[in-house]
């Protein structure tokens, strides 16, 4: 599971943002996981 703080992504209208969401959720290493825009929690 991959909780997202969306405050500062809008993967809607933003292919970089999408594109950074996609890529957080091809590499992630265990079951829950936390993603922030611009921090590696």
């Amino acid at each position: 599971m991959l909780t997202v703080n969306a405050e500062h992504l809008n993967p809607l209208d933003s292919d970089a943002d999408l594109a950074l969401l996609a890529e957080r959720i091809e590499t992630m290493r265990g079951r829950k996981e936390f993603f922030v825009k611009g921090t590696s929690l």
